[in-house]
């Protein structure tokens, strides 16, 4: 069985190889950024196989090495592996990515906090009479 806490320091291994953030390695696995943080805490107790497939598809990271340590962290053993991998306008495209995302979750606590006053508010009127 793999250890999970191993499985986390190999996946911000990875992260760091490709120098990403929690959340930009988040969207190439199809997860939030948290979940990342999760994993590489060691706290998920049941991380999805799909980041595990993600990993191994999208970055070409090695099965066998992730799960069990064995053998080199890509599969290709191409040594060019890693950030190196992804163009530069592949990059600008993920950060573009990930700043909308970032815009689009203030624009909605906005919208939720606007939301809480206006009910407050009715509340109060109705209180009121």
């Amino acid at each position: 069985m793999a250890d999970l806490k191993s499985i986390g320091q190999r996946v911000e291994e990875i992260k760091k190889n490709f120098n990403y953030s929690n959340g930009q390695l988040g969207e190439v696995c199809g997860v939030s950024y948290t979940a990342i943080a999760k994993i590489i805490s060691g706290a998920t107790k049941d991380p999805s196989v799909s980041i595990f497939i993600n990993l191994t598809e999208k970055l070409k990271v090695n099965i066998n090495w992730l799960l069990f340590n064995e053998g080199q962290m890509f599969s290709d053993h191409n040594q060019n592996a890693g950030m190196r991998s992804q163009s530069n306008q592949e990059k600008e495209i993920t950060k573009i990515l990930l700043h909308s995302k970032e815009e689009e979750n203030e624009m909605l606590k906005k919208i939720v906090k606007l939301l809480e006053d206006w009910l407050s508010e009715i509340q109060s009127r109705k209180k009121a009479s």
